[in-house]
């Protein structure tokens, strides 16, 4: 069995003034991973981030840093502990929530336009067809990418790929 490293975190304060302490965003109570096969992925892990909070998280590579945010961003699930967004467990829908999760690739569908490629969670969510349009329309006009809804992502430029999906929230 593997045993993987452990991860280092590093707070950033965002406000130059103590605030009083706001309520927890994402909350991890004991979490790990351990794969079927044995491998261990992640070590037990305690977190809580405040809303308003910026956070890093460090470590060499294979010690879970991806893991977890992976588990927090509900693409895997825990082998033990939990998950909490919002105070609310993260095995709930939870499709309210405001968190998006940026793979640290571009992925994107490059043969697909770019309004195919923003609906696309909201498709895998379950999120009813018109909503999710409607949904798409607005956050591109919100982030001044709505003149690119029919261009191919293939078509842009490595930096203009990560622009996109760091304004759209992927």
């Amino acid at each position: 069995m593997n045993t993987a490293n452990r991860i280092s975190l590093i707070s950033h304060d965002t406000q130059p003034v103590p605030l009083p302490a706001a309520p927890p965003a994402i909350e991890v109570l004991s979490a790990e991973k351990i794969y079927p096969n044995g491998t261990r992925a992640l070590l037990p892990v305690d977190l809580t981030i405040r809303q308003g909070e910026f956070v890093s998280l460090l470590g060499p590579s294979g010690c879970g840093k991806s893991t977890l945010l992976k588990m927090i961003a509900g693409l895997i699930e825990a082998s033990d502990g939990k998950l909490m967004l919002f105070r609310r467990d993260r095995r709930e829908n939870q499709r309210d929530l405001p968190l998006s999760f940026v793979f640290q690739e571009a992925t994107l569908m490059p043969w697909s336009n770019v309004h195919k490629n923003v609906r696309l969670p909201l498709d895998l969510a379950g999120v009813p067809r018109a909503e999710a349009d409607t949904r798409v329309h607005e956050i591109l006009e919100l982030v001044g990418l709505k003149s690119l809804v029919t261009c191919c992502p293939a078509n842009f430029l490595v930096v203009c790929r990560c622009a996109f999906l760091l304004h759209v929230g992927w």
